[in-house]
């Protein structure tokens, strides 16, 4: 390694943990990894860049004064000595660097966190509320939806289980250099084994980037599939519901199924019936296509119908749709046709039988079937007010269906809407009461270690008292001998003074007696 490269995040923001954000020895963010001490390196600027940090050395052989400045550097504010290098290099003065991140640039990316989750919390509340409204109707595709959501809730869990285990290495071995550098002698062994945890921090960090930089792209491919996937699908549903008449009758085909086959099919002939039942079954007049498909459809098979391979022609302008799909579409198109034409050819039929029938009743009757012919006419009117009638109060009787559905749909939202509010509100008091008792097992177990404490300190009270007692009891007792031992010194003194004041008498006693003889 011909130079001490930095040990940085880059520019890529990594989400931390609790206790890392409360820990002042080291920031893991913005590509800053510090100390009280000093910078170990940031951003581009390898181990060093602005004042307070070491220099990048890029000469050959210089991996030693690289670490020996470090470990300068963690001795900086213990007299900011100077360290010289093992090989009469230049020394350098490792000092504590201010931090590289602005305090607002951090509170505004925690901003944008936080907005992130709660439009986050939003989406998944929207789309469970909709789902739980419609849960009746719409029970297979819930239950879908739910699995899906369960799999990608348990794909993110991993994901950040994964992310705070590589985060949690590069901490641990970002303390252990921090250590060394704290600790360690600028000795050559020592040189070395910074140099090897550098090194291991470097590749972590570098593979940690590269990781995330790969995620990074293959999430931005899958949000640009999705988002155009959300688009065709919003323009289908804006077409559904400005759709034309042959789509409103698609969409609404249970209703014309029920007038046609009640109030108008004895009416109809067969060909216009058929033709209707037709496109209730098959999508509407586009075949269950949107409607710029559709028309693209026939655009290019108008441009391409002589050849005989115009399937693939259209292929290209759907590569979202399987050449089945194409093949399907044509087969009801010429179906379609088919139908079409001879509902004009039935409708043509009977605009001319009723152009005969009309001809022939304005010609003039004999006089003797007058009466009858009028009398047929008349019959043939109530008939005609009958049937309107009929299919009057038939249509009538299928609004008030609607009415009545729309009305009982709008009443299970509501009561949807009540039980749910009311699960929510069981939620809080759920949460609340798991506060309480644990706010009141926290006391309790506060008021238990004040009881303990209490305790302790009258049981040390009680043995200080106590040991002071012996002490002064001990020192009674020394004082006592110590008086004893004085009563006995001051009697033997006065004894030998005793004796020595005896001697003296004797010996003047002697002496007086020897005086005469002289």
């Amino acid at each position: 390694m011909n130079e001490a490269r930095a040990v940085s995040l880059g520019a890529t923001r990594v989400p931390l943990s609790p206790v890392w954000r409360n820990n002042k020895d080291v920031v893991v963010e913005r590509g800053l990894l510090s100390n009280g001490d000093g910078v170990i390196g940031g951003g581009a600027s390898g181990l060093g860049g602005r004042s307070g940090q070491v220099a990048r050395h890029r000469r050959p052989g210089t991996v030693g004064r690289a670490a020996a400045s470090l470990m300068a550097g963690s001795r900086a504010n213990q007299g900011d000595r100077h360290f010289h290098t093992s090989d009469g290099g230049p020394s350098v003065l490792f000092q504590p660097s201010a931090p590289h991140f602005e305090k607002a640039e951090k509170i505004e990316a925690m901003r944008r966190v936080e907005k992130l989750k709660v439009q986050l919390d939003a989406i998944e509340n929207s789309l469970n509320s909709h789902f739980c409204n419609r849960k009746n109707n719409l029970r297979i595709e819930r239950s879908k939806m739910a699995k899906f959501n369960w799999k990608l809730t348990n794909r993110r869990e991993l994901e950040r289980t994964s992310l705070l285990q590589q985060l949690a290495k590069i901490h641990i071995n970002v303390i252990n250099i921090q250590n060394q550098l704290k600790d360690g002698k600028p000795t050559p062994k020592h040189v070395e084994k910074v140099r090897i945890i550098m090194t291991d921090i470097e590749n972590a960090i570098d593979a940690f980037k590269e990781k995330q930089q790969i995620r990074y792209e293959d999430l931005s491919r899958e949000e640009k599939k999705l988002t155009k996937e959300l688009d065709v699908l919003k323009r289908k549903i804006e077409m559904w519901s400005l759709g034309d008449s042959g789509t409103g009758r698609a969409s609404r085909g249970p209703l014309c199924k029920v007038v046609i086959d009640k109030g108008m099919q004895s009416n109809l002939s067969k060909e216009v019936v058929k033709f209707e039942k037709f496109l209730q079954h098959t999508g509407g007049r586009q075949g269950g296509w949107d409607v710029d498909d559709h028309q693209t459809f026939l655009k290019v098979k108008t441009k391409y119908r002589r050849k005989p391979s115009y399937i693939e022609e259209i292929l290209e302008y759907f590569p979202g749709k399987t050449k089945e799909d194409v093949q399907q579409h044509d087969t009801w198109y010429q179906e379609y046709l088919l139908l079409e034409k001879r509902k004009k050819e039935s409708i043509q039929k009977w605009k001319a039988e009723k152009q005969l029938k009309r001809e022939e009743i304005l010609k003039p009757k004999p006089v003797l079937k007058m009466g009858k012919t009028w009398q047929e006419l008349v019959q043939k009117e109530k008939k005609e007010a009958r049937e309107k009638q009929k299919m009057a109060l038939e249509a009538w009787k299928i609004k008030k269906m609607i009415e009545m559905a729309v009305k009982r749909d709008l009443r299970l939202k509501e009561e949807e809407e009540h039980k749910r509010k009311q699960q929510k509100e069981q939620q809080h008091q759920l949460q609340v009461k798991q506060l309480l008792e644990s706010y009141i097992q926290k006391k309790k177990q506060q008021e238990f270690l004040r009881q303990e404490k209490m305790r302790e300190d009258s049981e040390k009270e009680t043995k200080r008292r106590s040991s002071v007692d012996e002490i002064s009891k001990f020192q009674e007792r020394d004082l006592h001998k110590l008086e004893l031992k004085l009563l006995v010194k001051r009697a033997k003194e006065e004894e030998r003074a005793e004796r020595e004041r005896r001697l003296s008498k004797l010996k003047e006693k002697v002496t007086f007696s020897q005086e005469p003889f002289n």
